[in-house]
């Protein structure tokens, strides 16, 4: 197994653990919080069960950090209820079912491969100004903040050199799918990621948000598309 294969978890699953004071959270309202604060405690769940007790012990310690902030959890509960409720007309999991158009393929494959240079040559500017804000990610009902996103990137950059690696480290860059999201609308192109590895035994196996195919939700934006959604 390759060595770099290691930073991969860290790539794709930002350590939601490492800025977990209560000023990172002040933008958020209580309905976010509790909804961030369930993410957290299921993800903790997720790794006790699966052997790494003290890293999932880390997460429960963010989710209290999250609801130790919420005013009235019975008030938050029923905001964060009323917007799930809403983000079920407009989730970026609605299936894909319409061929791209060759211009718009060929206008989010290159936005995609920006992407994913910009995290390879270390560029946070570049990288944040392809992202949507907040972010939305599988877990994270409220999404990710820029924030929080941001702060993670510095402690990526400065614990690994990814400047060394290549894109094919990271995707099957000849085998990236592109649809539309909705029959009825084209500003919402979905392109699908391949892993370019996979199977048990590697460091993938502990990561939750990890997939076989990772699929980025683009949005056209004033100038060129940015991604909105990461599922």
């Amino acid at each position: 197994m390759r060595k770099r294969l290691l930073l991969i978890p860290l790539l794709l699953s930002f350590s939601p653990i490492l800025f977990a004071g209560e000023d990172h959270f002040s933008g958020l309202n209580d309905a976010q919080k509790l909804a961030l604060s369930e993410a957290y405690q299921a993800v903790g769940e997720h790794f006790i069960q699966t052997g790494e007790e003290d890293r999932g012990r880390s997460y429960e310690r963010t989710a209290d950090v999250l609801r130790n902030q919420i005013a009235d959890l019975s008030e938050a509960a029923r905001e964060m209820q009323k917007n799930q409720q809403q983000a079920a007309y407009t989730s970026p999991a609605a299936p894909a079912v319409t061929k791209v158009s060759d211009e718009d393929q060929k206008a989010v494959g290159y936005y995609f491969r920006k992407l994913v240079r910009a995290l390879l040559a270390e560029n946070k500017d570049k990288v944040l100004s392809l992202l949507d804000n907040p972010l939305a990610m599988e877990g994270y009902l409220a999404g990710v903040p820029r924030e929080k996103i941001e702060a993670d990137l510095d402690t990526i950059f400065s614990a690994y050199d990814l400047t060394i690696y290549d894109m094919e480290d990271l995707y099957n860059m000849e085998d990236l799918s592109f649809s539309y999201r909705d029959s009825q609308s084209e500003d919402t192109v979905i392109v699908e990621a391949k892993a370019a590895f996979s199977g048990a035994g590697t460091p993938l196996d502990k990561v939750i948000f990890w997939k076989d195919v990772q699929k980025f939700y683009f949005k056209r934006a004033p100038k060129g598309w940015i991604v909105f959604a990461i599922l």
